[in-house]
């Protein structure tokens, strides 16, 4: 109900504009396809965990749980369950104060705007230069460095775009926290960019006005002006980065959020953890069987294990356990980057030449399990209970998103790429025969 409303609307908001602007254009197209992306793809999944919790009834399980465990602990007098929760909740009250401001910070300067997050590059340049006896070989080495990242970055911008979704974002962000959380910077927006219908009304920031100044006079969200400040630059001119605007009030959040929010989130944190180790304590001490309860797995190899299922993640609707490569042909689209597929291999299907990888002459590409997965298993070997390699995981469905909370083998499904199609594509469209000589390949 707080934090991933706030991150879904952000994203959502970003990803509006962006579209807009790449449909109305192929360079912005091709210029933010893989943002586009890198964005959507988190922005999916809270839009899956929080829908897979709320069709699991998640909030009242748990609630369940808790009072199970208090009754259970005054029956045995073994374990005082009675005071833990009330701390919970104190707790997370606090976090949610300080933890939702920092999701619109994060969402609005390190995520979705260019701009602020490209500028904070210049930062350790900033500093460097402040040293009066800062070497020359340092400065070229920095420079070099931003040279680099500067060309880099220009080449897939587009600053029309950045500019709206500073604006919906910043008027988002200036909207959606307490008065109380907003720092100087949105002060000063108040003061010199404001919106009032007459002077005894109280002054709103109207971020589209600041946008126009910001983006206009800053240097960072201009390539010829940077370029050329860049190959002139001597240690001298550091104070000219440190008074743009764009930089100055990007640093002016770093500074707030780093220094006045985090610490708060932090320690809230913190105590929090000492929280969930009384927790697990005690129910260990509530339930005879304490192998349930297992070791913090980090750093170590972990293996989830389940079986090869379909799903019905909604009411009338059944998912086969499988994709194939019927649909990769219906999906085909020459006009759209990630629907465009070889000649070879629609070659291929037309033949239906899969080279002994298909099944009864169905070439699967993709299938689901019911294992449990999380962020960081993509690329994970998937191999069968004789231990031969059937697979690579690489995605959850959207109602699966949930199991990172809670997770539930009759909704929960990892999606994997099947390992014959990984065959088919090394040998008959890559020709990577070599490769497939190497192997043991058990039909």
């Amino acid at each position: 109900n707080f934090s991933n409303p706030v991150k879904i609307k952000m994203r959502e908001i970003a990803l509006s504009i962006m579209n807009e602007d790449m449909r109305a254009s192929n360079e912005i197209r091709i210029k933010y396809a893989a943002k586009n992306a890198r964005i959507a793809n988190y922005w999916k999944k809270w839009i899956g965990e929080s829908r897979g919790l709320k069709k699991f009834n998640a909030v009242e399980k748990k609630k369940k749980l808790e009072s199970d465990l208090i009754n259970q602990a005054k029956n045995s007098m073994v374990y005082d369950f009675d005071s833990l929760f009330p701390k919970f909740h104190t707790l997370y009250i606090g976090l949610a104060k300080v933890g939702i401001p920092l999701d619109y910070y994060n969402e609005a300067v390190n995520v979705n705007t260019e701009l602020l997050r490209f500028t904070s590059a210049f930062f350790v340049m900033e500093k460097e230069c402040e040293n009066k006896n800062l070497r020359k070989s340092r400065l070229d080495t920095l420079l070099g460095d931003i040279k680099a990242s500067s060309k880099s970055f220009f080449k897939d911008y587009n600053k029309e775009t950045d500019k709206k979704i500073f604006t919906a974002l910043f008027q988002m962000f200036y909207e959606g926290v307490d008065n109380n959380i907003r720092m100087n910077s949105f002060k000063d927006v108040e003061e010199n960019f404001f919106k009032k219908k007459n002077p005894s009304e109280k002054k709103v920031a109207d971020f589209k006005k600041f946008a126009d100044f910001i983006f206009e006079k800053s240097i960072f969200a201009d390539e010829k002006k940077l370029t050329e400040f860049l190959g002139s630059f001597k240690r001298s001119q550091y104070k000219k980065i440190k008074n743009d605007p764009a930089f100055s009030f990007a640093m002016d959040l770093n500074d707030y959020f780093g220094k006045i929010i985090l610490p708060q989130y932090d320690s809230i944190n913190g105590a929090l953890y000492n929280l969930y180790r009384v927790y697990i304590a005690g129910l260990k001490k509530l339930n005879s069987d304490s192998k349930k309860y297992y070791p913090d797995a980090n750093g170590t190899l972990r293996v989830a294990y389940g079986k090869v299922q379909g799903s019905e993640p909604a009411d009338g609707v059944t998912y086969n356990y499988y994709t194939s490569i019927d649909g990769i042909i219906e999906k085909a689209d020459s006009l759209n980057d990630e629907f465009r597929i070889s000649p070879t291999l629609r070659e291929c299907f037309n033949k239906k030449d899969y080279g002994g990888y298909d099944k009864n002459g169905k070439l699967v590409v993709c299938f689901t399990a019911s294992n449990h997965t999380t962020g960081g298993n993509s690329g994970s070997p998937v191999i069968d209970a004789n231990g031969y390699l059937i697979g690579v995981n690489f995605d959850r469905t959207w109602e699966s998103t949930m199991s990172d909370l809670m997770f539930d083998p009759d909704r929960c499904r990892n999606i994997v790429l099947d390992m014959g199609y990984v065959l088919f594509v090394m040998d008959k469209i890559c020709g990577a025969k070599n490769l497939i000589e190497e192997m043991k390949i058990i039909r």
